[in-house]
Parts: C-alpha cells; sequence; structure tokens
C-alpha cells in the first residue's frame, strides 16, 4: 500500500502570465536574506489544500473532482497587483500576486474542490478562498516587503481563459517537487 501524498488543486498560469510575472518580480529587488522567493516554476493558484490523502481516498477525490469539472464552466482571470498575509507589510509571512477578474467563479470552483475533499472524508479549513500566486515567504517569521509591494503593486497581467484544473502531489525537501495526479478539463 501507498504512503498518504501531500495533495492541492490547483489552477496554473499560462507560460505568457508566468514569464511577464516573473519579469516584474525580478525588477522588486526582494531581499534573499528577508524573504525565501517561490520557485517561478511552481507558481500556481492553489484552489484546495487536502494534506497527506491516503490511496482509496485519492482515489475517490480524483472522481469527485472530475464531477466537479463538469460542473464548472471556464472563465478568465488575470493576475492583478500584490498583497501580503498578513496585510501588513511590514509583519509580513507572504507576499503574493492578486487575481482579478471572473473570481466568482474561481470562488465557486474552489468551494466546489473543497466539498470534494470533505465528502472524501478529508478534515478541509472553511475560510473564504482568496486566489493568489505565493511569490515569497519570509525567513525568520515577519519581513518587511513595503518597498517590494509598492513596485508589485503595480502590476497588471494579461487576461486568460481558466479551461482546466489539477490535482496536485507535493513533495517536500531540499528542493520541493510538484507532479501533476490528474488534469480536469472544465466546460466550454
Amino acid at each position: 500500500m501507498r504512503p498518504a501524498r501531500r495533495l492541492f488543486a490547483a489552477i496554473d498560469l499560462p507560460e505568457a502570465e508566468h514569464d511577464h510575472l516573473a519579469s516584474y518580480v525580478g525588477q522588486a529587488r526582494l531581499d534573499p536574506k528577508v524573504v525565501r522567493l517561490a520557485d517561478p516554476e511552481q507558481w500556481h493558484i492553489t484552489l484546495a489544500f487536502y494534506g497527506d490523502v491516503r490511496e482509496a481516498e485519492s482515489s475517490e477525490l480524483i472522481s469527485r473532482l472530475g464531477r466537479v469539472a463538469e460542473r464548472t464552466p471556464s472563465f478568465s482571470i488575470q493576475l492583478h497587483r500584490a498583497g501580503a498575509f498578513p496585510a501588513n507589510p511590514r509583519r509580513a509571512k507572504v507576499l503574493w500576486a492578486g487575481v482579478d477578474g471572473d473570481v466568482e467563479t474561481a470562488r465557486r470552483l474552489a468551494d466546489r474542490c473543497r466539498a470534494a475533499g470533505r465528502r472524501c472524508g478529508l478534515t478541509m479549513p472553511r475560510e473564504r478562498f482568496h486566489p493568489h500566486v505565493t511569490l515569497a515567504r519570509a525567513r525568520g517569521g515577519t519581513a518587511n516587503v513595503d518597498r517590494p509591494l509598492a513596485h508589485l503593486w503595480q502590476f497588471q497581467g494579461q487576461s486568460w481563459r481558466v479551461s482546466s484544473f489539477r490535482l496536485v502531489h507535493s513533495t517536500l525537501g531540499a528542493t520541493v517537487r510538484h507532479e501533476t495526479v490528474a488534469d480536469f478539463s472544465l466546460l466550454d
């Protein structure tokens, strides 16, 4: 029997948007002594984090996520501005790029992905979905990201059509690895 796998559902960025954001983040001059940049190759918008999922639950989750995709129309979003968690940029733990556009449909998709996890018996957080791309995490607890945030606040991406999402297996370690478990196409 396979051990439990750390899983999450996510929307990927199109290559052009990925490159545009990477260029903008590079200009923000984030201090690597203060923040640890997220690997740009792993940038995504998390819809639902499932944690460690056993094989039997994983199979059921894939089936349920397939039904979620069959009920959810494709939609348009764009990356827009930036922010920090918590909101005080002088005591930030996470620096993120925001999402604009049809956020309501993205929110419904995230709610459905979380409900799929609950129906599989997984413990799912109930907090409100805040679509974003994690750009960096503070080293040592919190960081002052006031200056780079002022630069990233100007970011404006191009709109793109979200026509799919995927279930991802995340392996933690010195290098975090993401492996696609299943892809799901939304309604056209």
